[in-house]
């Protein structure tokens, strides 16, 4: 399982009075119950179709974290070789077309 970092916490039903807050309505989605996000909330926090979250209860609130697959930077990819990982040159054969080595 890939492991992730969190990126930024929504919180679903708060009531800070602040005029973000919108109300929802849970759907179903097979046997599972669906939370439907407006995207004007989505975009603000960054979350995106396919977008990974945690979920978790607080109290008689439910908090939608987004998190991130690490890794999809170059810098992150380059990061993570190391002298045990990194490997030798691969031989893929004789020249077939125009190549100058």
């Amino acid at each position: 399982m890939p492991m992730y970092k969190h990126v930024s916490t929504l919180g679903i039903f708060s009531q800070s009075g602040d005029g973000t807050d919108m109300e929802t309505r849970i759907g179903k989605w097979g046997n599972s119950l669906a939370l439907r996000i407006p995207q004007s909330i989505a975009a603000r926090v960054g979350i995106t179709l396919n977008a990974a979250v945690e979920l978790t209860p607080q109290g008689e609130q439910l908090v939608v974290s987004v998190l991130e697959r690490p890794g999809t930077e170059l810098d992150d990819l380059l990061a993570r070789v190391t002298e045990d990982n990194v490997h030798g040159e691969v031989e893929t054969g004789a020249s077939v077309g125009g190549e100058a080595w």
